[in-house]
This record gives C-alpha cells, structure tokens and sequence, in this order.
C-alpha cells in the first residue's frame, strides 16, 4: 500500500515552525534555569545550624544592651539602692535572725528596710 509521504511545508510555515521550536526550547531552559534558582535558594539545615548560635550571641547581646540602656530599680534612691541592696539585706537576715524573727518588726529587722516581703 501507500507509504505516507511528508508533505513539504512551504517556507513560511517551515519559519513558523523553526520560531516555535525555538521559543518551546527557550521556555524550557527558563524554567530549568528557575527551578535550579529556587532549589539554590532554599538555605541548607548545615548553614542554619552553623548560624544558629551566632545569632542567639547576637541577639542575647542587644539584649544585654538595651537592659542597660535603663537604671535598675532604686536607682538614685537611697538608702534602698534597689535590687543588690534588697538581697544583701534579705541574706543577712535570713543568716543572722531566727525565722521566727524574720517577719517581725524589731530592732534587727526593719520592714520598711526591704523587708522580706515572701514566705
């Protein structure tokens, strides 16, 4: 029987043709090009281990900083002083009274004097 035979295609649709292989192979090149863009993109687990503790330094550090930024508490007033002097005075009662007397107005225990102010 009859072998199909290709039909020459005149020049102007063998152009169109040539444009369109063209163009299909420079879309594909895009988005290969575009996957590879997005797979180098994603940030490896070994890089965002290897930057985890510089940032936690980093930011324990603004930390620290902005802290000092402002005065501790009883700053400028004595003769509290704020939280230092409270805990000394709280260790030397807690050291030097009996706990029966550590609650108690007296000549040793001053509760206007950061008292202690919890069980």
């Amino acid at each position: 029987m009859g072998t199909s035979a290709e039909v020459p295609l005149s020049p102007e649709l063998a152009s169109h043709e040539d444009k369109a292989r063209r163009d299909m192979g420079r879309v594909v090149r895009e988005d290969a090009a575009r996957r590879d863009n997005e797979r180098d993109a994603e940030p490896s687990p070994e890089l965002a281990a290897r930057l985890a503790a510089p940032f936690l330094v980093l930011l324990a550090l603004l930390l620290r900083y902005a802290c000092s930024l402002h005065p501790y508490s009883g700053h400028a007033q004595p003769p509290m002083f704020g939280d230092y002097e409270a805990h000394r005075h709280w260790a030397e009662i807690t050291v030097n009274l009996p706990a029966r007397a550590w609650y108690a107005q007296g000549a040793d225990n001053d509760l206007h004097y950061w008292g202690i102010d919890y069980p």
